[in-house]
């Protein structure tokens, strides 16, 4: 069984007064099939720094020769992914002298599954079958209360503290990420995102923007950021969309032979 990926992502600050520093960074490396998102906490200055540190430090652990040989298990080097990316930004955060946090989300493709980790608020949606699951649970103060009180009694939309977040990276010295393995199908659709996306497009509007543009992925970000906008994109957004595809091993050796009688 082969698993090939296509992918489409957008970043953007967004229409608030305070968004002239994109607080979010993302990580796509189809090569690799890893992906994720980080959204910083703790102001612009720290919470850029934040986001983009966790990004680089999985991006430069994961080219790590030593720890991709030491750590053959892909659940147990998503969790490695993470903690490093933890460590590092506590570890700056000391250095300067200010508190700094960062979300992560995080999908590792391996064989037939992929590795979620995340940290936070950041979440990860699969869109299969024309059903749209959200896989993560947010840390947040809001889920909490969603999980104290009786289904549908919270008002969401306005709690006070629904951007303040119970988890994240650089918080302490250790952080323990959820990780979960899901088995691929063909044409799976993960979408990888910060609260900046979510908060503008409900679970409905996210399946309805995948069920009319799922053939075209760039459709489906210029979508999420359109309906953003119209909801006054008051933080910054992004989105990755990996689309997975399967190939049963006759149908490669096929294109193999047609590719070399052509």
């Amino acid at each position: 069984m082969s698993i090939s990926v296509e992918t489409a992502s957008i970043t953007d600050n967004g229409l608030g007064i305070k968004n002239d520093v994109n607080e979010d960074s993302y990580l796509v490396l189809e090569k690799d099939k890893i992906f994720a998102v980080a959204d910083g906490v703790g102001g612009a200055a720290a919470g850029d720094v934040a986001s983009r540190t966790v990004v680089q430090t999985i991006r430069d652990a994961l080219h790590n020769d030593r720890l991709n040989t030491s750590i053959p298990d892909a659940i147990e080097l998503t969790q490695a992914l993470v903690r490093a990316g933890n460590e590092k930004v506590y570890e700056k955060a000391g250095v300067l002298q200010r508190a700094m946090g960062s979300t992560i989300a995080l999908a590792l493709l391996r064989g037939d599954d992929a590795v979620l980790a995340h940290v936070g608020d950041s979440r990860i949606y699969l869109y299969r079958k024309h059903q749209l699951l959200r896989l993560t649970k947010d840390h947040s103060k809001l889920q909490n209360l969603i999980d104290m009180m009786p289904p549908n009694t919270v008002d969401e939309k306005n709690f006070a503290e629904s951007n303040v977040i119970t988890r994240a990276l650089g918080a302490g010295p250790t952080v323990e990420p959820d990780i979960q393995k899901v088995n691929l199908k063909d044409q799976d659709i993960f979408i990888i995102c910060t609260d900046g996306v979510y908060n503008y497009n409900s679970d409905n509007e996210i399946l309805q923007n995948l069920e009319k543009n799922s053939g075209v992925l760039d459709k489906i970000c210029r979508a999420f950021k359109e309906h953003c906008y119209a909801g006054g994109a008051k933080d910054h957004l992004t989105a990755i969309v990996v689309r997975v595809t399967k190939e049963e091993q006759d149908a490669q050796e096929t294109k193999v032979l047609r590719k070399v009688h052509s």
